[in-house]
């Protein structure tokens, strides 16, 4: 599609312009303070700590609903594997960057295994017809909406 060059491809050089030219840790949480100042840089770094507390609180109880599914379980069980989630990840980063960094290698491959899979047993099956098939009327406001959410990459 056309989405990857019109919409990431210009963030992706952003980011590599402004990474280059602020070489600390931080990300845009420097890129703002530098811009705007320390106040707003402040409250911009507030509020994406935030975020990202509220955005990391959701993965252990769609992981412990997930399996769930699998392995019906009741709401405190569900409510204990979360917690189990939450400390295995706090003791792996709290050994040490060495350690944090292994461990996400490992899940990014485990992650990534399924799609590599599952692309590879479906490449004999595909039918590039159906990729323009079109039924019904489009809701063009969310198709946008989800493409920009889908390659945007920031969270």
């Amino acid at each position: 599609g056309i989405v990857p060059f019109v919409y990431s491809l210009p963030i992706a050089l952003i980011v590599a312009e402004l990474s280059t030219a602020f070489p600390e840790d931080g990300g845009y949480v420097v890129w703002v303070r530098e811009a705007c100042g320390a106040v707003v840089g402040s409250h911009h770094a507030y509020w994406v700590w935030v975020i990202y507390v509220v955005d990391a609180a959701i993965y252990p109880v769609l992981v412990s609903n997930y399996i769930d599914n699998w392995i019906p379980m009741g709401d405190t069980s569900r409510g204990l594997l979360a917690m189990g989630i939450v400390c295995f990840v706090t003791a792996i980063n709290l050994l040490g960057t060495d350690v944090m960094v292994k461990f996400n290698t490992v899940l990014a491959v485990v992650s990534l295994a399924p799609t590599l899979i599952f692309t590879v047993l479906g490449l004999p099956q595909i039918q590039p017809a159906r990729c323009v098939q079109a039924e019904g009327d489009v809701d063009w406001t969310l198709l946008v909406s989800w493409i920009l959410w889908l390659y945007c990459g920031f969270f």
